[in-house]
């Protein structure tokens, strides 16, 4: 095969010593045609839709869910609970970093799905906490303690999954596609949250998951 392939590449030589390569221009025909089969089966096949609108629905819950406005916002927390609500910015980081290594060995033992399902229900039951405390009904300390457990669960479950579990639900031949859309759609959709509802749409965002 090398020797006919060099022999190929002899007779379809170009005058300035640029050769067209036969096999890479036969890849890229049978490649494109191929592309229109997988989209149409991407989204003909009612597994494989489904499958394509769980991995949408995961990117766009972890964008909308909260944890961007949790770290601008923590100062705004830890006033009154802390003489530096600096200081208590810097542990939700330290905290952010220290739940993503522990995430890195838990989540093949616990599992994708129940990690998921824990880590919203938890973020709910934070962001409930910290609505009350904002708005005084109780004591501004359980903020503190609300928001920490926030970040934990975020950083388990739905932080890093939804870039994980992608790969996992498709096949070879259908995880480019499927990773493109994704990533598409999360794009646009976190861009004109920005630019629309700005950071009024995580509490809401966060109850809806």
């Amino acid at each position: 095969p090398e020797q006919v392939e060099a022999e190929v590449r002899n007779l379809l030589q170009e005058d300035e010593g640029q050769y067209f390569d036969y096999y890479e221009q036969q890849a890229l025909l049978s490649s494109s045609s191929s592309q229109a089969t997988l989209w149409n089966e991407l989204i003909s096949k009612p597994r494989l839709r489904l499958l394509l609108v769980s991995s949408i629905v995961l990117q766009v819950s972890q964008q909308l869910g909260g944890i961007n406005a949790v770290f601008y916002y923590s100062t705004v927390f830890f006033e009154g609970v802390l003489p530096n609500p600096l200081v208590g910015t810097t542990i939700v980081g330290a905290v952010a970093v220290i739940s993503t290594t522990v995430a890195m060995f838990i989540m093949d033992y616990v599992g994708r799905k129940p990690l998921i399902l824990w880590s919203s229900g938890v973020m709910c039951l934070c962001c409930l906490v910290m609505t009350l405390a904002l708005l005084r009904y109780i004591d501004s300390m359980y903020s503190l303690v609300a928001m920490t457990v926030f970040v934990i669960f975020f950083q388990i479950g739905l932080g890093p999954i939804p870039w994980l579990i992608v790969p996992e639900m498709f096949e070879i031949r259908n995880l480019a596609i499927a990773m493109a859309v994704r990533s598409q759609v999360t794009g646009r959709g976190t861009t004109t949250r920005r630019t629309s509802v700005e950071g009024w749409s995580s509490p809401p965002s966060t109850t809806m998951v």
